[in-house]
Parts: structure tokens; sequence; C-alpha cells
């Protein structure tokens, strides 16, 4: 698979960086300034190493089995995805660092699951949940290519919650 197709090179920190935060954002959305800018400031003011904007459910089904879902309907969640987020650089080296190659791989035999692999790595060398920032306005981001994206493929959903599921048992 070329370089170009794993979705793990979005998460490798540029060799000049010289932050401790790096903000990741896909290309087929839309947030505003004064949106980023809230959601560095919840970054600085907070210990989380992942804070972003939007956000998912992963739950125990009636058989035992992990669930990928959007939220459940109290608005709580469990992963926040990175559309849109601030990550702490140490996340990123964690992220890239020899133990977590084999979750990698699974995200390049998959073309998805990067987030979720993030999430999983982040709350198990922090042990603090992300965090999820709301704006005034309600929904801030905006798709500005509609019909596009792994996201709503058939089966994402399934997808994704087999991804949890390996990752569960890797992590233990």
């Amino acid at each position: 698979m070329s370089p170009g197709r794993d979705l793990n090179s979005r998460f490798i920190p540029p060799v000049t960086l010289q932050t401790r935060c790096i903000y990741a954002a896909d290309d087929d959305l839309f947030l505003p300034a004064s949106a980023v800018e809230f959601g560095f400031h919840a970054w600085r003011m907070s210990n989380a190493p992942l804070v972003g904007y939007s956000s998912r459910m992963v739950k125990k089904g009636k058989n035992g089995e992990w669930l990928y879902n959007y939220k459940d309907k109290k608005g709580a969640y469990s992963l926040i995805l990175t559309n849109h987020a601030f990550m702490d650089v140490a996340l990123l080296d964690a992220y890239n660092s020899p133990p977590n190659a084999k979750p990698r791989d699974i995200v390049q035999t998959r073309l998805n699951c990067e987030d979720i692999l993030m999430n999983f790595i982040g709350t198990g060398i922090y042990r603090l949940p992300p965090v999820l920032v709301y704006a005034a306005g309600g929904d801030i981001i905006h798709h500005q290519i509609k019909g596009v994206g792994i996201s709503i493929q058939a089966g994402h959903y399934d997808e994704r919650s087999e991804c949890v599921q390996e990752f569960s048992h890797l992590w233990g």
C-alpha cells in the first residue's frame, strides 16, 4: 500500500515541530476560526491529550461485543473524532512508537479507525478521557463536499465496531 493511502501518516509529526500541540483537520470540513480558538483554549486549560468537536460512543452490546455508535440518548460519548481536534505531540509520538505497530497495521489494512486508535492510545497513556468541545450555535462542523468520505459508506459503523473489538483485544 502506498504511504499516501495510509491513514496513519496523518499522525506523523513534522521533524521540525517546536510546539506541544497539533491541530488535525480534515479537508472536507469547515470550522469557524472562533471555534478553533475556543478549542485551543480548552486544550490548554485541560490536561486531556485529545480535545475535539465531534464525538462518538462505544459500548458493550447484548452479547458482550463492542459497538461503535453516534452517541447514546443522553449525549454521552467515549471517543473524539480527529476530523477537527487538538492533540498533545506526545500522543503523536506514542501513536507512532514501535509498541503500537500492530494496531497501526489494522488501521492501514482497513483504511479506517485511526481516530479510534488515537483515543485508545491517549486514554491508555494519560488515563484521562478525551474532551468534547461545544461552541455556541450547535453543530459547528459543516461538510463542504456532500456525499464524500468513508463515513457514508455502507457498513461503516460495523467496520468501526470491528476495529474497537480488535483494539480491545490488543489492550486487554
